[in-house]
């Protein structure tokens, strides 16, 4: 019997209710009372496991919060690797282009030093195959002279 439940029998009681309907009335309540009681308490404890698993939710979302921040710093940091390793790779395109354009330079001016060098060979055969018709010109000429 609940502390309310004596409470209420002692004040009938002392107001002078004895009767057995009374009594009987008294006993009915009493036990709605503790049947209350009882539901009460259950639900209490369907509170508390509620709250429990409230808690574990809460623990989930800062886990899945802290997870979304690592995942997050690790996007920016690969963003960054990509952004200078794309720049580092500008750099190096860059580089070779120059260096290609300075051999391209350097080819064009041995071609065209090729070609002036076969030019000046071509002038001097021709020269030299003048010289040596004139060579022979002037050999003959001191037969000449003497016949």
């Amino acid at each position: 019997m609940s502390a309310l439940a004596i409470v209420i029998v002692i004040a009938l009681c002392m107001a002078g209710c004895n009767s057995q309907d009374c009594i009987g009335s008294l006993e009915k309540k009493i036990l709605e009372i503790n049947q209350l009681n009882q539901q009460v308490s259950e639900h209490q404890k369907m509170l508390a496991q509620k709250d429990q698993e409230i808690e574990k939710l809460k623990q989930s979302l800062n886990l899945a919060k802290d997870d979304a921040a690592k995942a997050g710093q690790e996007t920016a940091d690969a963003r960054k690797n990509v952004e200078a390793l794309q720049s580092e790779k500008q750099d190096l395109e860059s580089q070779e282009n120059k260096k290609l354009n300075n051999l391209n330079i350097r080819i064009t001016s041995l071609q065209r030093i090729t070609i002036l060098s076969e030019r000046r060979m071509e002038n001097l055969a021709r020269k030299i195959k003048n010289l040596t018709r004139r060579m022979k010109n002037l050999q003959k000429l001191p037969q000449k002279l003497y016949s």
